[in-house]
């Protein structure tokens, strides 16, 4: 944090806004290469960036139900921070849906254009986790000895009990790298879809988030917070969940269009 004046200006806000006006660049340039309207994301925005902020806090409220269940007003201090980026994720889509069903536009299709803008913006999220040290993964008891990445991290951020590591595995720079490989391989969808019309509506949207949430379940083994002794954490049960729905999903949509492609020349 610094001051500006009589504003005070927080890192983590600055790494919101940066991901945001990448993500919406990202956004727009594609919009640009399939000659779409970019009004319809402004507008797409306006319905589920509201919905987002309101399931992104109430996923987080029954992720940490202990919390609140004594002081059920605190439920709506968001300035006291709590959100969810998982329950947010969940309102984007199901706000997203909405909208598009009401204009009757392509639910696939928009999903598609936007999945490039999301990556680029969570990839900006997590390089910025990482220089504020705010995802800590497993302590390193030696660097000279181990030839995996690692960061420094400062004192005051080491979790309690771990003071004595100087030295953690950087997991949200390993999560910013396989992100990157995620936008770049959907770009390459985007390219094969828009030029020779080689991949169907909505499996942008599929194939990424699917290797997205697989990557997100392997490094949750990576992170602080999951001990030997315990089962999986919070976060990769949902990425699991995830990666079973979005294979769900894209299984039903392909046994779908197998049907009706072979009923057409039937």
């Amino acid at each position: 944090m610094f001051i500006l004046g009589h504003f005070h200006i927080y890192w983590y806000g600055i790494t919101i806004v940066l991901s945001i006006l990448l993500g919406l660049l990202v956004t727009w340039l594609n919009t640009q290469k399939r000659e779409e309207d970019f009004s319809t994301v402004v507008d797409l925005l306006l319905w589920s960036i509201p919905l987002g902020i309101i399931f992104s806090r109430g996923g987080y409220v029954l992720l940490h139900w202990q919390e609140y269940a004594g002081k059920l007003f605190s439920i709506f201090l968001l300035s006291q921070g709590g959100l969810s980026i998982y329950g947010g994720f969940a309102g984007f889509l199901l706000g997203s849906a909405f909208y598009l069903y009401l204009s009757g536009k392509n639910f696939w299709h928009w999903m598609d254009i936007l999945l490039p803008g999301m990556v680029a913006g969570l990839i900006v999220d997590q390089i910025g986790n990482f220089f504020m040290q705010n995802t800590i993964g497993l302590p390193l008891a030696s660097v000279a000895n181990d030839h995996s990445l690692a960061a420094y991290v400062d004192f005051k951020q080491r979790p309690t009990g771990f003071e004595h590591y100087l030295y953690f595995r950087p997991v949200a720079l390993y999560q910013a790298g396989i992100l990157a490989f995620v936008l770049f391989f959907s770009l390459i969808l985007t390219y094969l879809q828009v030029n020779y019309m080689k991949i169907r509506r909505g499996n942008i949207f599929l194939q990424a988030m699917i290797l997205a949430a697989g990557c997100r379940f392997i490094f949750g083994f990576m992170y602080l917070s999951t001990q030997k002794d315990s089962a999986l954490h919070q976060g990769q049960y949902v990425a699991l969940l995830g990666v079973v729905i979005g294979l769900t999903v894209y299984w039903l949509r392909e046994r779908n269009f197998k049907k009706n492609h072979t009923y057409h020349f039937e």
